[in-house]
């Protein structure tokens, strides 16, 4: 994707549990449209806490957050 011409994408290493994915994008999402245009340079930082929030908050295990990624800027 990064070859079409994004600046960053985030994406799993392997398949993931259908519970984890739509907390971390529901998480990843409201930070990035936290202004009126989305800042796709808060992607990792975005990814970063919404990771931390998943294994704080719903005590998952290892395998739950860890194929989660960010490439990019």
């Amino acid at each position: 994707m990064m070859a079409a011409g994004y600046r960053s994408i985030i994406a799993t290493m392997w398949s993931i549990k259908d519970s984890s994915a739509p907390f971390i994008a529901d998480l990843v999402y409201q930070k990035l449209f936290e202004e009126e245009r989305p800042d796709y340079r808060q992607a990792a930082y975005a990814l970063h806490n919404a990771v931390k929030k998943l294994r704080t908050e719903r005590g998952r295990t290892y395998m739950d957050w860890v194929p989660f990624l960010h490439m990019g800027l």
